[in-house]
């Protein structure tokens, strides 16, 4: 694929090396990069807290709730 790339775009070999490179290393950090559980900042779910009567909802990086109102609750269930 990269090699098909490289022919592409007319790459010198100095270009075709550093895409091997990045290619690798998104690889690698694809690899490496264990979430834990996801934490709101306290001024989040203050600014949550503070719109009450609104319907407010913070989704996660998986789409989860992560926080939501009372009137969102309402709504999404």
């Amino acid at each position: 694929m990269l090699q098909a790339l490289g022919n592409a775009f007319q790459l010198t070999a100095d270009e075709r090396m550093h895409l091997v490179r990045l290619a690798r290393l998104e690889q690698v950090q694809a690899v490496r990069r264990p979430y834990g559980p996801e934490r709101l900042r306290p001024s989040v779910v203050a600014l949550v807290e503070g719109v009450a009567d609104q319907v407010a909802i913070i989704l996660g990086r998986y789409f989860d709730r992560s926080a939501a109102t009372g009137s969102a609750t309402r709504c999404t269930a």
